[in-house]
Parts: structure tokens; C-alpha cells; sequence
């Protein structure tokens, strides 16, 4: 269980940093300029291409059907990201189903060192952030017709 406990808080910093990237940054300045449709289309599929540089964590990523589930995967947590309004919601959901992947495909992450204390640090601080921007957003109720 330690081993887990572990592997899931390393596993974290890899996955929470997609979301402040992908889907705050990216997402809403690509929405902006091309529509909902191609913003969706192309998030995802720079969301699939980047994790081709992430071999060596998780290289079952570099196959043609994983590819695909991802740029699936990311256009459906977008899409309950526009409806639920919640980031923190799904980078978790997206945190834990990346962790158990992980370790299912053999790959655990179980070393207590610094660069663990400095994840644990990065999470904190991004996820008080996230949690920062999502009550300032809901106090703010607007209608976006883009959507």
C-alpha cells in the first residue's frame, strides 16, 4: 500500500501539470481562434503528440491505438470540463486512472527523495491555485454563448 501511496503522489506531478496546460492555457486560447470544435480537436491532439516525449514513463503512449484513446480520452474530459466547470474533478480522476495505468503496465514510481518532497510541494501549490481560480470563477456567473 505504501508502494502505491507513493507511486500515485509521484504519479500526480505528471498528470495534474496536463490540465493548467492543456486545458486552461492552451484550450481556451484555441477555442478563441479556431471555435469549439477544432479548439477540442486540436488540444487533444497536442495532448495525445506530448505524451510521444513521455517514452520513457509510459511507453505503451507511442503506439497508434494508445494515440487514439488519448486524443478520445482528453476530448471527453474537456468536454465534461466545459459542462461540469470543474478542472480539479477531472485532473484527479485523470490522476488516479493515469497512476493505475502505470503500475498496471508495470511502470511504479516508489522512491522517497527529494525530487518526491518537490512533487509534493508542486501539487500543493497547483492544486491550492486550481482551487483559487475555481471559487473565483464561480462567483462570477456567466453565460458563454460560445458554447
Amino acid at each position: 500500500m505504501r508502494d502505491f501511496a507513493v507511486h500515485y503522489v509521484s504519479a500526480l506531478l505528471f498528470h495534474v501539470t496536463y490540465y493548467p496546460l492543456f486545458a486552461v492555457f492552451m484550450f481556451p486560447i484555441l477555442r478563441k481562434n479556431f471555435g469549439l470544435i477544432r479548439g477540442l480537436l486540436f488540444t487533444s491532439l497536442a495532448f495525445a503528440l506530448y505524451h510521444l516525449a513521455q517514452f520513457h514513463f509510459f511507453p505503451a503512449g507511442v503506439t497508434p491505438i494508445m494515440q487514439a484513446l488519448l486524443f478520445m480520452a482528453f476530448t471527453a474530459n474537456l468536454l465534461f470540463y466545459l459542462w461540469g466547470e470543474s478542472i480539479i474533478l477531472i485532473a484527479l480522476a485523470h490522476s488516479t486512472s493515469g497512476a493505475i495505468g502505470l503500475i498496471s503496465n508495470g511502470t511504479v514510481f516508489n522512491q522517497i527523495d527529494f525530487v518526491f518532497f518537490l512533487t509534493i510541494v508542486i501539487m500543493i501549490m497547483l492544486l491550492g491555485y486550481m482551487v483559487q481560480q475555481e471559487l473565483k470563477h464561480r462567483k462570477k456567473i456567466v453565460f458563454d454563448a460560445g458554447w
